[in-house]
């Protein structure tokens, strides 16, 4: 009689310690991975963007690696859509720039920017008028230079897009240096992009279209001098001159240095890009299939002759309960900003309350193979979704809840996930 009696209070412990964090939770939101800082370290302080059901834009507060009991609210009721969350850029002059944009925004950003050191203390929002060709604006990705800052976006054409902007003068006024460019362009109609900089050069890793629209959905990579707008393989070869127009792909191209992955039945999204101490490109991705109900999750690395890819995860699938909608979501995973031989995936494991999706942590050798696994979360009443790390912090963040839509509606819930964290 014993064993009943210890297995219900073990249980009713787990789901009181759950809920009981969750409700000491303060910050709630959702992030996509597709805009880029979307987290910033500024002066031994870390700020996590995000936003809330109610489109409030915010950063979430670490201050020596700790939580703080504050959040900052950077925008009330903007956008109750999670692909409007922000993303920051550090000035000079220690001010930090906020920028945020519409899911569907025509031709502009907003943007704030902060008093010296003081994120609390931001200007009124102003508008960034980028290009007049009717295009969007989404998915912003913000890279610094000498004389101003290089944004990549969804924009042109519903492509990738870069522009060149002044930073934001006395009066946080900015400038056009250089109208927009569309990088690529696709046969399918938008592409997916994760960027990484590093030395002046901007790294792409992209797929044809959207994984729910586009079978087969192909993988590329590219690197992009903003500078010159020149556009190169991996090997270093040029591609295109985007400055006279875009390059062009298709789901047939063959060049084996361009193409990360081609399989013929997979509706392939990209998650993460990084550069390793050696300068090899590294990417995770899940390959899903025509039906969209197995997810699988793979790493890929440049060996200087081809890609080589290793499967990490076996037959995940999209992670909310909404069937028939966005069924290309899966949980996600990210490499581990301080260490890209460590990556953090969101995958469904069995415990005490079902099947439900997990952070698992995966370590990788020398040799870009799996080395050891470890469950970071176990036995959770909800899913844990989207992990990310954030160079020069030592923390996992990943977003628990349940998640319904990307837009919260009188006909959905959208996103009421709560941001979690743990050391690592």
């Amino acid at each position: 009689m014993r064993k009943p009696f210890l297995t219900v209070l073990v249980l009713f412990f787990i789901m009181y310690t759950t809920i009981q964090t969750a409700k000491g939770q303060s910050a709630e939101g959702s992030w996509v991975w597709y805009t880029s800082p979307q987290s910033i370290i500024h002066n031994n302080t870390a700020y996590i963007g995000a936003i809330d059901n109610d489109g409030n834009i915010k950063a979430v507060v670490f201050k020596e690696g700790k939580r703080q009991k504050e959040e900052i609210t950077l925008r009330e009721k903007y956008e109750p859509d999670e692909h409007s969350h922000p993303a920051f850029l550090t000035l000079d002059d220690n001010r930090i720039m906020v920028i945020y944009s519409g899911h569907f925004q025509k031709n502009s950003f907003h943007y704030k920017v902060s008093a010296p050191d003081d994120l609390t203390k931001l200007s009124e929002e102003k508008r960034a008028v980028v290009t007049n060709n009717n295009s969007t604006f989404t998915y912003p990705n913000i890279f610094k230079s000498n004389e101003g800052f290089y944004v990549t976006y969804r924009g042109e054409n519903w492509h990738p897009t870069i522009a060149k902007l002044s930073y934001p003068d006395k009066n946080n006024e900015i400038k056009i240096i250089q109208s927009p460019r569309q990088i690529v362009q696709s046969t399918a109609q938008r592409p997916y992009v994760r960027y990484f900089s590093k030395d002046n050069k901007i790294y792409m890793a992209y797929t044809l279209g959207h994984a729910d629209n586009e079978l087969p959905n192909p993988i590329f990579f590219s690197v992009l001098d903003p500078d010159t707008l020149k556009l190169y393989d991996v090997q270093g070869t040029l591609l295109k001159d985007i400055d006279s127009s875009p390059f062009e792909i298709t789901k047939d191209i063959k060049n084996p240095a361009l193409v990360v992955e081609n399989d013929e039945n997979s509706r392939n999204c990209v998650w993460d890009l990084i550069l390793d101490k050696d300068n090899i490109p590294l990417i995770l991705y899940a390959k899903i299939s025509p039906d969209k109900q197995k997810h699988d999750y793979y790493f890929a690395y440049w060996n200087k002759n081809e890609w080589i890819k290793e499967k990490l995860f076996d037959n995940a699938s999209y992670f909310h309960g909404v069937k028939g909608v966005e069924e290309t979501f899966s949980g996600g995973l990210a490499f581990d900003k301080n260490n890209p031989k460590r990556i953090f995936m969101s995958v469904p494991k069995k415990g005490l309350f079902g099947k439900k999706y997990e952070i698992v942590q995966v370590e990788l050798d020398d040799k870009y193979k799996i080395k050891d696994t470890k469950q970071i979360t176990r036995n959770s009443l909800s899913n844990n979704v989207r992990p990310q790390t954030l160079k020069g912090l030592n923390r996992l963040l990943w977003l628990y809840g349940k998640y319904d839509y990307w837009y919260h509606s009188n006909k959905n819930i959208g996103f009421p996930f709560i941001i979690k964290d743990k050391k690592i």
